[in-house]
């Protein structure tokens, strides 16, 4: 699937999960 958007609206890779450090 192409790239999605976080919540916070920052974009996640399709392989890693939402940034959310």
């Amino acid at each position: 699937p192409p790239t999605t958007t976080n919540q916070t609206g920052a974009r996640a890779t399709l392989v890693l999960p939402p940034r959310r450090t």
